[in-house]
């Protein structure tokens, strides 16, 4: 029979399990909510994502008819340092990535005995260039953390780390999810100095972090963020969005006003209908409405979606001042007191008459029998002016 022995005790082996029960895979935790609106409506159908403090998304949901969402995360165990205690190196040398796999972040522990230069690049497994970057790195444990974003394929990776005297190389596992994590880029930790959590986990206790409600491809709602506690299952309760709130610009040109009637009042204000009368001065008159309406009456409805931006015109009105002659003369018409718009302008008429005639009198919108009068136009006006034959006396003497 044939018998296999183990070259390590039992104990070791035990101790090794214990170690890797106390790494067993990483906790996940939930958090819950409703989205509802002012009126306390459900919203169904929207998207609530939880962001991490870089702003990168680490787990998403779709609220359902009752407006209830769900966002699912786990943690990371926090990183020790691999090259502590008695087994420094005492030359440059890269540890073991973490995650491995990874989506779309990971860490290698990287030590340098001593202060140097270094170029950082990551290559696909076609040996391309995909990220680069340089680093001035100080003697001690270091962590290079690498963000591949949501743009490149998934596949085998190379970390390579590069600088005066050395050349260290790590292989990694990109899975891409189609998970946005920011922008692609290299960072070093330097020795001493906290982590950055990765996407999709959370490193830290008694830390807040952000998540944001925001409804993609629906510009009603305005963006609306609470702070969640780390690391614990969270139930939010109701959350009430805000719909977003719509500037009405309205301008005047002329003399008058515009009247503002909220017509279909809905719970929220985007969409709100309303009504807009313009109403002009005395001897003004409405023309049209222009910018992101146009229209000639002056009563009109517009439905606020968005930023409005509206135009009232007024003109001053115009009349016409007729004058009728009887007899034989003429009206010589004078602009006495002009102001800046035709309505109620003061005109002074002088009647003169022709060879032979004489002034009678004014009839009409006018009167007197003084040659000269003076007649505000704040309306149409109808002036009479009357001549006669004059008559002369013939005197015969025998």
């Amino acid at each position: 029979m044939l018998r296999v022995y183990s070259a390590v005790p039992f104990k070791i082996i035990f101790l090794m399990l214990l170690g890797f029960l106390i790494a067993s895979p990483a906790a996940q935790f939930e958090i819950t909510g409703v989205l509802v609106d002012r009126d306390q409506a459900p919203l169904a159908g929207l998207t609530v994502k939880l962001l991490n403090e870089h702003d990168e998304q680490i787990a998403s949901d779709q609220t359902d008819a009752q407006g209830r969402f769900t966002l699912v995360y786990e943690t990371q165990p926090t990183s020790s340092d691999p090259f502590s205690g008695a087994d420094m190196p005492t030359e440059f040398k890269l540890g073991s990535s973490y995650p491995n796999p990874f989506n779309p972040r990971t860490t290698v522990p990287f030590h340098a005995p001593e202060n140097t230069s270094a170029v950082i690049t990551v290559y696909n497994i076609l040996g391309q260039q995909v990220l680069r970057t340089g680093a001035e790195i100080s003697a001690g444990s270091h962590e290079i953390q690498v963000n591949l974003g949501g743009r490149l394929s998934q596949g085998r990776y190379i970390l390579r780390v590069q600088g005066e005297g050395f050349s260290v190389s790590q292989s990694m596992t990109f899975l891409s999810a189609g998970i946005g994590g920011g922008n692609p880029e290299i960072r070093v930790r330097r020795g001493g100095q906290a982590s950055t959590p990765l996407p999709g986990s959370v490193q830290l206790e008694n830390i807040q972090s952000t998540y944001s409600v925001i409804v993609e491809g629906n510009h009603v709602f305005s963006q609306k963020k609470l702070q969640v506690p780390i690391n614990h299952n969270y139930d939010t309760g109701q959350i009430e969005l805000s719909y977003k709130e719509y500037t009405l610009n309205i301008t005047i040109v002329g003399q008058g006003s515009v009247s503002e009637q909220v017509i279909a009042a809905k719970s929220y204000e985007h969409g709100t209908l309303v009504r807009l009368t313009a109403y002009p001065d005395e001897g003004w008159r409405f023309v049209s409405w222009s910018g992101d309406v146009n229209e000639t009456e002056s009563v009109i409805y517009i439905r606020i979606d968005e930023k409005k931006e509206l135009t009232a015109t007024f003109v001053i009105r115009e009349y016409p001042l007729e004058i009728i002659i009887e007899g034989e003369g003429t009206v010589v018409e004078e602009i006495v007191k002009a102001k800046n718009y035709e309505h109620g302008t003061l005109v002074r008429l002088t009647a003169v008459p022709g060879e032979g005639w004489r002034f009678v009198s004014w009839g009409g919108d006018a009167n007197g029998t003084d040659t000269t009068v003076e007649i505000t136009v704040d309306s149409e006006k109808n002036v009479t002016a009357t001549f006669e034959k004059r008559q002369y006396p013939l005197n015969i003497t025998i």
